[in-house]
């Protein structure tokens, strides 16, 4: 049997709860999702079955008397903020076919604001978490800092706000928009650029690199995630610290899980419902489907509706993948409590990990 336990100088720790979100007041209706339950990202896990609902039927009745129907609570569905190309061709006639295709739905990415909201509960706890690694792990200045896929740059600005030389990069467009509007907001300056993470270079090394939360499962080859951690290696100054963390797949992994959590601000709640509907497992591929239900003061109820794809890891198909870069050794594995004197061991029943790298 093939040994699935990533060594770390820890101490040992039975593993908590695959999802925190119940510790903070985010209830889960089935187990979490197991390499994503939150998002993203936390979230996150994808399955192939899809989730199950249960169905009632009332058997056939004579007409009884009317009673008043309950007004129904009325959701308007909200489509992609871009234009959208035509799928249809104009005939020979001057008309058009009705296209086969479905029309694109929402993005969730497309909604930074919300987005950033359903993560907001645990950037603190990350923000506070890091200098304490810095100087318990790192060796010289920890100073400059580089967040590959920084989405709606939570981390970027709370970094910024404590006075790191923070760059991040995105490939979304609202993303990076969102992050550059909330620094001007504040009057924070950071570095934001286009970029894909799965190749880069930089032009001077950094002292920290940070993929949090499932970023890295995007990537969906095991030649991009290759790619990414020797792009990661190369953007590291020796002695730099590399921090990882992804939702790893126990070997306990229910393939049809939902997660659901509401986050809230002001006036403005969101609750957000992470459904796994399908799971590749040849090509280690899962889909989730993700819904957000945003109500605000005076306003009818909105929903934004999308699906995502992530990268499943199970532990020993991490540590087949860290294999083939040793320039970045492990030194530290953390869970998503973030607490720096609690340390846990990997093992094939671990789920939320944050892995501590040192750059050689």
């Amino acid at each position: 049997m093939e040994d699935d336990t990533l060594a770390t100088k820890t101490i040992t720790k039975s593993s908590k709860t695959t999802v925190k979100k119940a510790a903070a007041k985010k209830a889960k209706e089935l187990p979490a999702v197991e390499p994503t339950a939150k998002p993203t990202a936390k979230p996150i896990a994808k399955k192939s079955a899809a989730s199950k609902t249960v169905s009632t039927k009332t058997a056939a009745k004579k007409p009884t008397a009317k009673k008043p129907t309950e007004k129904k609570l009325e959701v308007k569905k909200l489509e992609a903020t871009k234009p959208l190309k035509s799928t249809q061709k104009p005939s020979s006639k001057g008309t058009s076919k009705p296209s086969s295709k479905k029309k694109k739905e929402a993005d969730w990415y497309d909604y930074p604001q919300y987005f950033d909201l359903g993560f907001a509960d645990e950037t603190a706890k990350e923000v506070a978490f890091l200098p304490l690694a810095f100087e318990r792990f790192g060796t010289g200045e920890m100073k400059r800092i580089l967040e590959p896929g920084c989405g709606s740059g939570r981390l970027i600005v709370s970094l910024a706000e404590k006075g790191y030389d923070v760059t991040g990069f995105d490939l979304s467009d609202s993303m990076l928009a969102f992050l550059n509007k909330q620094l001007a907001k504040k009057k924070l300056t950071a570095t934001t650029y286009k970029q894909d993470m799965t190749d880069f270079e930089v032009d001077k090394p950094f002292d920290v690199v940070l993929n949090t939360f499932n970023t890295f499962r995007h990537l969906l080859t095991e030649e991009a995630a290759e790619s990414h951690f020797h792009a990661v290696a190369r953007a590291l100054r020796p002695g730099g610290l590399f921090f990882f963390g992804l939702h790893l797949y126990p070997h306990y992994a229910d393939e049809r899980c939902i997660e659901r959590w509401t986050s809230k601000t002001g006036g403005t709640s969101v609750t957000f419902t992470l459904r796994a509907t399908e799971w590749d497992k040849r090509k280690r591929i899962e889909t989730l489907r993700i819904s957000m239900l945003i109500r605000k003061p005076k306003q009818e109820p909105t929903r934004v509706q999308s699906e995502i794809q992530l990268r499943t890891y199970r532990l020993a198909q991490l540590q087949s993948l860290l294999a083939k870069v040793p320039e970045l050794e492990l030194v530290e594995s953390y869970d998503f409590w973030y607490e720096i004197d609690e340390p846990i061991k990997l093992t094939r029943d671990s789920s939320d990990s944050l892995l501590v790298f040192v750059r050689k």
